[in-house]
């Protein structure tokens, strides 16, 4: 885990950590806790539960993101761990997050350290 969290940002780290661990802001989680009216999906409606596989795998709201995600990473042996443990397809996991802004409003936009810096150069 260190060797994957010296190259992420805090923000990266801490939605890494939260999806491992299964303790984020997706409704099967926050309707355990009291904080969600139903543990099911808003994003596509299917009935499912919101869930961790649910979000990275199912969701049809993010099929494009997730065909990305698929390419990138390879589509062989892809699972939730590899996705979140695998240094060659944290980046595009992250990426994948990202690009479906599902939490940007808890973690930002996920921007990588060496964008980050860019930005704050060009800025």
């Amino acid at each position: 885990f260190l060797k994957v969290a010296a190259g992420l940002t805090q923000a990266q780290t801490s939605i890494v950590i939260q999806l491992s661990t299964k303790h984020l802001p997706l409704n099967e989680h926050l309707h355990r806790i009291g904080r969600a009216e139903s543990p099911h999906c808003k994003k596509c409606w299917s009935g499912q539960k919101e869930t961790v596989h649910h979000y990275l795998f199912v969701c049809v709201a993010y099929s494009n993101a997730r065909h990305t995600l698929r390419l990138k990473a390879g589509d062989k042996h892809i699972n939730v761990r590899s996705l979140l443990t695998d240094v060659s397809r944290i980046k595009h996991t992250l990426e994948f997050i990202r690009r479906t802004r599902r939490f940007a409003q808890q973690f930002g936009t996920l921007r990588s350290k060496e964008k980050r810096r860019k930005r704050e150069k060009e800025g």
